[in-house]
């Protein structure tokens, strides 16, 4: 019981942060160049990560494990797409982004790093484990 808790209010969780973004993204009209470019790999990265929680229900790990490797290369490609400079609206990248690049290059470790874990533990079909790991990923994506 405290298991199916604990893996429904991960999916609450994620589907927060995945609201912010599907609204972030509506609001990037307009945009061009790198700043478009990043605007369209989150919001790939967003629909993966729905995808992947229905696939962690629906206990397909294999696609579970593919989808995260996905993010997984996304989170290693982050920091190229902040470029110093790209500040152009319609962004809505914080500044502190290029004030502190490095907390924000470790940041985007943090994503890759979970991601990783979800991939591992999808290839183990450990469910608590994958569920352990969405949490971690999406905890990264609100720093």
């Amino acid at each position: 019981m405290v298991s199916i808790i604990k893996n429904r209010l991960v999916v609450l969780g994620v589907i927060a942060v995945l609201a912010s973004v599907i609204s972030a993204a509506t609001a990037h009209e307009g945009a061009s160049g790198i700043v478009k470019m990043r605007m369209e790999k989150f919001k790939q990265s967003q629909q993966q990560l729905k995808s992947l929680i229905a696939h962690t229900k629906a206990e397909k790990y294999d696609e579970v494990a593919r989808l995260a490797g996905y993010l997984a290369e996304w989170g290693a490609q982050i920091p190229a797409h902040f470029p110093e400079g790209s500040t152009q609206k319609p962004t809505e990248a914080r500044p502190e982004i290029w004030i502190d690049f490095e907390n924000f290059t470790a940041k985007a470790e943090a994503f890759r790093l979970a991601a990783i874990r979800i991939e591992e533990a999808a290839r183990l079909n450990d469910k608590g484990a994958i569920s352990q790991a969405i949490q971690d990923t999406a905890a990264s994506c609100k720093s």
